[in-house]
């Protein structure tokens, strides 16, 4: 009987022993949130014909004088990040290590899109006076007035993405790491519009009968401002980027503080951008993003 026991006992504890060994970490484990804010800005503007803008804006017209924006950027997009990151397991993952210099990154992005399309500006000047000297009754100087309107179009939309990305960083032990890797995104367009926005200045100027500017008076015309909104198709949008960033640990003593990071990151940029109305557009860009990170 007690033969039987102790076999019975040494039965268990080698079943126990071999579960224990076969016990395996998951491949992948989530060790961090990150929050970042940012944009996307190019100076490649759309290329919008006039047959694509009566679709966007019917019964609209873009000015024979118009020229894209080009002493701007042509493309603006304000971007909010939230992501989870994961760290994959060595290769000997029986031991429960994983690789924290190696991260997938995974989560959603907003960008307020704001593309140019034309932007025109169309000025007259009026001579309204004559300044006369009362001492000798000579021509000393002219009052100018000027009109100026302006007038640009933009399409906007709100992107709602998907991000992934793959990073590959320096010893993140360190107060300061370094990383890069290649990352992807791709989403809807919701919300999508073209809005047409003028309005107009005038001032007054006086010059010397040289032309040579003496003192000017501007003011905003704030009853000639008129904008209009015409809804748009959703579309689609898309990236592909290299992201290049570095990292900061924001303690090395104080446990709290060792698990937060801050970090700035700049991502060289392919997008493309899908407009049902008009065309799908490639063009460069370069996204750029600071954000914080949390770690476990």
């Amino acid at each position: 009987m007690k033969r039987n026991i102790l076999l019975l006992a040494l039965a268990i504890a080698s079943s126990a022993i071999v579960t224990a060994q076969e016990v395996k970490h998951p491949k992948y484990k989530i060790s961090q949130f990150q929050l970042s804010f940012g944009g996307d800005r190019s100076l490649a503007p759309l290329n919008i014909n006039q047959n694509e803008f009566n679709i966007l804006a019917p019964g609209a017209l873009i000015p024979a004088n118009s020229t894209p924006y080009t002493t701007q950027f042509g493309w603006d997009a304000p971007t909010l990040n939230l992501n989870v990151a994961f760290h994959p397991l060595k290769k000997n993952g029986l031991a429960g290590e994983y690789n924290k210099n190696r991260t997938f990154r995974a989560g959603i992005s907003a960008q307020g899109i704001s593309a140019s399309i034309y932007n025109t500006s169309n000025s007259f000047t009026t001579r309204i006076d004559t300044l006369v000297s009362s001492a000798n009754g000579s021509i000393y100087g002219f009052i100018d007035s000027t009109h100026r309107d302006f007038t640009y179009s933009s399409y906007m939309a709100t992107a709602v993405k998907l991000d992934f990305s793959y990073l590959a960083s320096t010893d993140i032990s360190k107060r300061f790491s370094f990383y890069s890797g290649v990352g992807l995104n791709f989403g809807i367009t919701l919300a999508p519009r073209t809005e047409i926005y003028s309005h107009s200045w005038d001032s007054e100027q006086i010059t010397d009968t040289n032309d040579n500017y003496i003192s000017t008076q501007s003011v905003y015309n704030s009853s000639n401002v008129n904008r209009q909104v015409y809804q748009n198709k959703m579309g689609y949008m898309a990236a592909l980027y290299v992201p290049i960033g570095v990292d900061f640990c924001l303690g090395k003593k104080n446990e709290v503080m060792k698990k937060m990071h801050l970090f700035f990151e700049l991502r060289p940029t392919v997008s493309v951008l899908s407009i049902p109305e008009a065309k799908t557009y490639v063009y460069p860009s370069m996204q750029n993003c600071v954000g914080i990170k949390f770690t476990w």
